[in-house]
């Protein structure tokens, strides 16, 4: 049996990582409001993940294998390398999230129904996609826009399934 030590724990970590992602991204869209957008969005987040994992390793395990680290120094450029990426990906996912959304929920003859609006940015309030849920399922038709206002595909669903994209 060879021995542990940071390397492994980290190819470890990226590996179940990599295994538990396209789960966790089909598992993320059933049911939800933006169910198209949020496998996208679930990848984003492992991948964040991921880098913190592999972080947060480099940075604690050398304080537990002292003498590993003390004939693998270049193990401390590593865990520069993943902290300075951890840090870039976190600013860029937490403050600089292109787009913004707002949900309006109502209840017509016992229907539940959702109304995602999803814009390019706050200010002008641009809009980037109409999307429609009725009982948590995707209903009526999708839009999405360009910057400009023109639309860049349509698809219309019933019940959840897509009756026919225009």
């Amino acid at each position: 049996m060879t021995k542990i030590n940071p390397i492994k724990l980290i190819i470890v970590w990226t590996i179940l990582m990599i295994v538990l992602t396209p789960i966790l991204m089909y598992t993320s869209s059933i049911g939800t409001s933006g169910g198209e957008q949020k496998p996208l969005t679930t990848l984003v987040t492992m991948t964040i993940l991921t880098l913190i994992g592999a972080t947060l390793i480099s940075l604690v395990m050398p304080f537990i294998f002292k003498s590993w680290l003390k004939s693998n120094k270049w193990f401390i450029i590593l865990a520069f390398l993943f902290s300075m990426l951890t840090t870039l990906f976190i600013y860029q996912y937490y403050f600089e999230t292109p787009y913004s959304y707002v949900e309006k929920n109502r209840e017509i003859n016992g229907n539940k129904l959702e109304i995602k609006t999803e814009y390019y940015d706050d200010e002008n309030k641009v809009i980037r996609s109409v999307s429609f849920w009725k009982n948590g399922k995707r209903d009526s038709t999708w839009t999405v826009l360009s910057k400009d206002g023109k639309v860049i595909s349509e698809k219309v669903y019933k019940d959840d399934r897509l009756i026919k994209p225009k």
